[in-house]
């Protein structure tokens, strides 16, 4: 893949597949560089983002996690598994009401019957945010 990636720097599959290699090692240095790379080679790639999202998500920095997320949603408004993750984020950061926003907008789209349940759970740590 990375031969692949020295021919053409800006092959999702091969993005993907690099990044997916050291991601699942926990290799998060080597997982920011191939998608900060990958974001320069293809700064219109919303899932480039997507996964240097997943590495700051990962790596416990949610304030970096939530830009690049919001980048890639900003690039594919319908991007399920990046609106989840940032959802996510929100709620690690206390933005309750943006992440129920994403959270029901997935929901519309994937109709996944786990969301309702997550979104019911956000609306009550919200509640106990407000006490």
């Amino acid at each position: 893949m990375q031969e692949v990636l020295k021919e053409k720097p800006s092959d999702e599959n091969a993005n993907k597949s690099i990044f997916g290699y050291y991601f699942e090692r926990q290799d998060y240095a080597k997982a920011f560089e191939i998608a900060n790379e990958w974001i320069k080679n293809s700064p219109a790639s919303s899932d480039a983002y997507l996964f240097a999202g997943k590495a700051y998500f990962t790596s416990n920095d949610r304030v970096k996690a939530k830009q690049y997320l919001k980048k890639s949603l900003d690039l594919n408004p319908n991007n399920v598994e990046a609106m989840l993750l940032y959802a996510n984020s929100c709620i690690n950061t206390f933005d309750y009401d943006e992440a129920i926003s994403y959270l029901e907008k997935a929901y519309s789209i994937t109709n996944d019957k786990s969301i309702p349940g997550h979104i019911q759970l956000v609306k009550q740590l919200k509640v106990q945010q407000n006490k």
